[in-house]
């Protein structure tokens, strides 16, 4: 199993580029394109935080000085880390990730993967917002948004002040669908760049469903998953969202 963490990249291949604060950041160049940092980098760079920890600290002080409105959206956990080994194994010459679900969940479970464990993502925000009780934050799940998605344009349109008729807002709900916006990103993507894809097929826009996860996790898998889901998530208000799902 090759290493998930950008096991094809060199340290002569970074390159360190400011960013509109001024601060110095260092971007993977690959092929003439540049990709964002992201965890593992500081297996290679000890003095280069993790993304998730560096985006955190930045948005965080952003947040708080701009007083933003912040929308989070929440998935089921389980169908979060099967996207993401789907969109690991599509993009290869990125990853270098070949392994299958069985290694990608030993990983997973141990916060190894490019997005570290999903219940520190969803504890740091939750830390976030009870420190700043000043900053209106509005939470959306995934799953409702798949199933009633003019409900959840309704509901981000009355967050953000902004007053929609029911025309517009349900046109921006047929253009928000998981069909459309796949039909619309295939179409737009640069065809120069789709070398990085597996199959050379454009696949950031997969299946978009709730509960694909049952076509991956094994019993044991998810017996495993589900007593660490209730150890993390037991004093969180999201507790019961996605207990035993």
């Amino acid at each position: 199993m090759a290493n998930p963490w950008f096991s094809a990249f060199k340290p002569e291949e970074l390159t360190e580029i400011a960013d509109r604060t001024g601060k110095k950041l260092i971007y993977f160049e690959y092929d003439g394109i540049l990709f964002p940092p992201f965890p593992g980098i500081d297996k290679r760079l000890s003095a280069l935080p993790s993304f998730l920890e560096e985006m955190t600290i930045y948005a965080h002080q952003d947040f708080v000085k701009r007083k933003c409105k912040d929308c989070v959206l929440i998935r089921n956990p389980k169908d979060a880390y099967v996207s993401f080994f789907n969109h690991t194994r599509s993009i290869k010459p990125y990853y270098s990730y070949d392994g299958e679900w069985s290694d990608y969940f030993e990983l997973a479970i141990q916060g190894k993967t490019e997005t570290n464990l999903w219940f520190d993502y969803v504890d740091a925000w939750d830390k976030f917002f009870k420190d700043h009780p000043e900053l209106p934050v509005l939470t959306l799940y995934y799953e409702e948004s798949k199933q009633d998605l003019l409900t959840t344009v309704k509901k981000l349109s009355s967050f953000i002040g902004v007053n929609l008729t029911e025309d517009v807002s349900k046109e921006i709900a047929l253009a928000c669908s998981f069909s459309q916006m796949k039909t619309a990103k295939v179409k737009a993507y640069p065809k120069e760049h789709l070398f990085i894809w597996d199959k050379g097929e454009y696949t950031m826009y997969r299946k978009g469903v709730a509960g694909d996860w049952k076509n991956y996790f094994t019993v044991a898998q998810n017996e495993r998953f589900n007593a660490l889901y209730k150890e993390r998530m037991k004093n969180s208000k999201h507790y019961n969202r996605y207990l035993d799902q």
